[in-house]
């Protein structure tokens, strides 16, 4: 292990590199603080506490991730945006709900097996429930006679919902978790590495150089394996950076769509039965669904600058506090479309997202009547409308002109729909705004285990293209934890330095064979 002084400085070709740390090698390098970084780190240091763990963020500690938007609601478009990097990832400013398996069950092919995705998902949830269970949080059981009322009135109306047990702890339950987490890795040992951008990782006779700036200065830090935990701010990077090391990856099919502002009691038809109702209208070419249902919500700008060269996007997320309530309600709808094999989504993605962040405020919003007449909504209409949207300065726009003509027609159909169901939802004076993006993240080629063909390097979270939300990204980090003590006890390191514990949830016996 190569060390320096606090604060000391590298020469590298030349090049000064900033180590900001005494220790410039780890046995595990984590890049990205959200919940699959965070849990890889706690599973890692559960099973070997010895060994050394280096976790990398752009972005702050939790506790001085603070937004103007949310407290203020004014956007400064800050030079990097709090909502979306720093420790927490972006599920810190999330509206806080926790879905248990099978949401996220494309997770389980990946995986392997549906019982050992079960496994995870009822052990990392169960961490939490530990956590808020004194708290009295807000559930929905997936099994309760209302959710399968719920469903067949869904039914219908030519819709269908995916149940799933979800326990609501709000924004502030992440952001407390999350900092009694890192507080927690950080007394095991684990060395957290803020304002710390990657830009290059590079494999190096048996190990990983991990490059890239700290404020005007460069670093240089190696690792045995290195984790790409980089989440909903991937973007181009992983691309490239998976390019530059022959991993293999596929375009994901894409999802484009709008946030629904509403009274506060249009969604009590669906919430009172299920906090995180996924309903779903499929044709032969498209999917829409709902996803993010926020009661007493708010809504928030995101910037992104991993997808353009030279600029930021911005999207629309939405979040709802445990403690403080809003006047409406808002949920996404999203419109998926497979695009032909070897059309890259982004590119055909990004004209759209950019042609609605040149309008001031980044962002467009549009009465539902004015939607369904296919008119724009004027000023003075939005600022007579009797639902007062909690995001200032969008642009009223008709959002026809701006989104793609399939995304149009799969809202306006959804919406109809869900007007069966929810009177108030299909309200004149509702809202849309946009632009709504789930973002592309490529499909990584990996293992069961989310081992690349490049041996020592993962792709967790959000990143692997698989399966989003906090519950599930918890679930690959322990994948990828128990497979790197697993494997390290293999290779015969483990008389020297690591302690494999037996704990509740940990190695099962059959994980400690050799992988």
């Amino acid at each position: 292990m190569r060390m320096l002084g606090v604060g000391r400085a590298k020469l590298v070709n030349r090049v000064i590199f900033w180590t900001g740390s005494m220790n410039t090698h780890f046995d595990v390098a984590i890049v990205g603080a959200g919940p699959a970084g965070l849990f890889t780190a706690y599973e890692l240091a559960l099973l070997s506490p010895n060994l050394s763990i280096a976790i990398i963020d752009i972005g702050k500690k939790s506790i001085k991730r603070k937004c103007p938007l949310v407290n203020s609601k004014i956007c400064p478009t800050c030079d990097l945006c709090d909502i979306v990097h720093g420790v927490g990832g972006a599920g810190m400013y999330s509206d806080g709900k926790l879905s248990a398996f099978p949401a996220g069950s494309g997770l389980a092919s990946t995986l392997g097996r549906t019982e050992y995705a079960q496994g995870l998902s009822d052990y990392v949830y169960g961490i939490f429930e530990k956590k808020f269970i004194g708290q009295a949080p807000k559930i929905t059981k997936a099994s309760t006679s209302g959710s399968r009322e719920l469903n067949e009135t869904l039914d219908s109306a030519g819709l269908s919902l995916k149940t799933y047990d979800v326990m609501h702890v709000g924004s502030e339950g992440i952001q407390e978790f999350c900092a009694e987490l890192e507080q927690h890795l950080a007394q095991r040992g684990v060395t957290f590495l803020y304002k710390h951008q990657v830009k290059e990782v590079h494999q190096v006779d048996g190990y990983f150089e991990i490059e890239g700036t700290v404020g005007e200065m460069q670093f240089l830090y190696d690792a045995q394996s290195v984790v790409m935990a980089t989440g909903k701010a991937s973007g181009r990077f992983l691309r490239n950076l998976l390019d530059q090391l022959n991993v293999a990856y596929s375009f994901n099919q894409i999802e484009m769509g709008v946030r629904v502002e509403a009274r506060a009691d249009a969604l009590t038809c669906f919430t009172s039965s299920h906090l995180d109702a996924k309903i779903k209208l499929r044709s032969d070419s498209e999917e829409v669904r709902s996803f993010c249902m926020c009661t007493g919500g708010y809504l928030a700008k995101c910037f992104y600058d991993s997808y353009l060269p030279d600029n930021k996007i911005c999207t629309i997320s939405g979040y709802s506090l445990r403690d403080r309530k809003s006047e409406n309600s808002n949920f996404g709808i999203l419109v998926r479309k497979a695009f032909k094999e070897h059309e890259d989504p982004i590119n055909a993605q990004l004209p759209f997202i950019e042609k609605i962040n040149d309008l001031p405020g980044f962002t467009a919003v549009q009465r539902l009547e004015d939607f369904f007449a296919s008119r724009a909504t004027t000023m003075d209409q939005l600022l007579a409308n009797s639902v007062k949207s909690t995001l200032d300065e969008s642009a009223p726009v008709n959002l026809k002109e701006f989104l793609p003509d399939y995304v149009v027609r799969g809202i306006e159909h959804f919406i109809r729909k869900l007007g069966k169901v929810s009177p108030h939802l299909a309200h004149r004076d509702t809202l849309l705004h946009a632009p709504v993006w789930e973002l592309c993240w490529d499909r990584v080629s990996t293992t069961s285990n989310l081992e690349t063909s490049v041996e020592g390097f993962y792709v967790i979270g959000d990143a692997l293209g698989v399966a989003r939300g906090i519950i599930q990204g918890g679930m690959t980090g322990v994948v990828v934890a128990r497979t790197i003590v697993s494997k390290r006890a293999c290779q015969g390191r483990s008389q020297n330095n690591i302690q494999i514990q037996e704990t509740e949830g940990s190695l099962s016996n059959s994980m400690v064979s050799c992988l």
